[in-house]
């Protein structure tokens, strides 16, 4: 695989408006979030999400003599800059000029559960049979996955590429002016669940956005859907020289997760009877279900998995920080660093995860975002959920206490440092506590986690 273009010309190609006479179309691309130190000349695609972001850009930029390509007339006079209509569409116009250029598969993974771990482990899957272009973090919308694509794309020669990109939303049409640009050969639907309940409208509006991506299978496409989820796939959204495969949990393994493992042990799978056993941390209560996804996927790319390249991939995986991280601390404390997002589905997990840990069991809740009407019901089920599996105490961190009810139980804090106070008091004189800390990004449950790292240490 030969170096691919990514240049300013990737950005404009095919746009109708006046290209600025200084602007060399050859120069590299940068994609400039908040701190980026651009060079003299070089150009920087304005991605900023607020004007102080973007003042900070310009001014870093102005002072380096970089361009920066933006839709902004505000600001500093002296940068030099190229306006377009529209930032949005010269990524859009970016991954469409990158895609018409790879020559590899284009594997997309949508879904309300697990998009990122998948992502991330097939990624690592297929590392030593391919060069491979991936998602980075999470960064899966229209300014993230062009990132992505600048960022992973490789330079080595390999006779087999591939991309492999995860594609979120959180309202209607999104994920259909994304995957539009990509045309993948396979789409991953890892689950259905309660996510973006707002701005999708429950479970069937979240589903219908995700199940979109397979509109825009190149021919003999593959669509990869968790078998429970199926009732889900609008009819006639695959077309007719396009495939469904369907991937499922082997209730033993389901069971094994459940109630043997702790989060951060290794957790043994076997992909099929007759193939060799795949051993991967078990970081997540999504993983199982991840794993069969990754094989599943494997499977349509007629890829063995118990191959030595394919088990040396997946070896390499390393699970995402921030989903049901383990963390050691003094005086028998545990943490379960679960603070990278949060939907009702991820909760049960996180759970379900807290409640096979051992000591004294407390969970620290943060905002579940995006609920809209559905907070009360929502709450109330990860609640009822934590009671049934017999917590010893829940604190419900800034959560509006109109969506919940307190209890002897339950306990509700207004902010971090409220939470570790009461938390540290909880602390058995023997020592020996599991603290599961769970939010939504927004949250910010993260800095929770410094503190008690702060504090204990080992």
């Amino acid at each position: 695989m030969t170096k691919l273009e990514l240049s300013y010309r990737a950005l404009v190609e095919g746009m109708e408006f006046a290209i600025p006479l200084h602007v060399n179309l050859s120069l590299p691309v940068k994609f400039a979030e908040n701190i980026l130190a651009p060079g003299s000349g070089e150009v920087v695609v304005d991605v900023c999400t607020n004007e102080l972001d973007r003042y900070h850009l310009f001014d870093i930029a102005g002072g380096n003599g970089a361009i920066v390509l933006t839709e902004s007339v505000v600001g500093p006079v002296d940068v030099k800059r190229i306006l377009v209509p529209s930032v949005r569409y010269s990524l859009w116009t970016f991954v469409r000029n990158w895609r018409a250029s790879f020559p590899g598969v284009v594997i997309v993974v949508v879904g309300s559960n697990g998009k990122t771990t998948t992502t991330q482990m097939l990624a690592a899957a297929l590392s030593r049979v391919g060069s491979v272009v991936h998602t980075k973090d999470n960064l899966n919308n229209v300014y993230g996955i062009p990132i992505s694509i600048a960022e992973t794309t490789s330079s080595t020669c390999a006779s087999k590429c591939y991309a492999v990109l995860e594609v979120g939303s959180d309202s209607p049409g999104e994920i259909s002016a994304l995957v539009s640009h990509l045309r993948p050969h396979r789409v991953i639907h890892t689950a259905a669940g309660h996510d973006h309940l707002q701005g999708l409208g429950g479970v069937t509006g979240s589903t219908h956005e995700n199940f979109s991506a397979v509109r825009f299978l190149e021919s003999h496409g593959v669509c990869i859907c968790n078998a429970a989820d199926i009732k889900y796939l609008p009819v006639g959204a695959l077309s007719a020289d396009c495939a469904l495969e369907t991937f499922t949990v082997d209730p033993i393994i389901e069971a094994h997760y459940a109630n043997d493992v702790r989060p951060g042990d290794s957790l043994v799978m076997g992909m099929e009877a007759e193939t060799t056993h795949a051993t991967l941390p078990a970081a997540m209560g999504t993983f199982p279900q991840c794993f069969a996804a990754v094989l599943a996927c494997l499977s349509s790319l007629d890829i063995d998995p118990s191959g030595i390249d394919v088990r040396a991939g997946l070896a390499s995986f390393k699970p995402i920080p921030g989903r049901l991280e383990a963390i050691e601390l003094r005086s028998g404390i545990r943490l379960l660093n679960d603070t990278y997002n949060a939907n009702l589905e991820s909760c049960i997990f996180a759970i379900d995860a807290l409640a096979i840990s051992g000591g004294k069991k407390v969970m620290i809740l943060g905002e579940v975002a995006d609920l809209g009407v559905l907070s009360a019901k929502v709450y109330s089920q990860i609640l009822d959920y934590a009671c049934h599996r017999r917590l010893d105490a829940i604190l419900l961190c800034g959560i509006d206490d109109q969506f919940v009810e307190a209890s002897a139980t339950v306990v509700c804090v207004s902010n971090h440092a409220e939470a570790f106070s009461l938390c540290l008091g909880m602390i058995p004189v023997s020592g020996g506590m599991s603290i599961l800390i769970k939010g939504s990004r927004s949250a910010k449950m993260e800095r929770l986690v410094k503190l008690f790292e702060s504090k204990f240490r080992a």
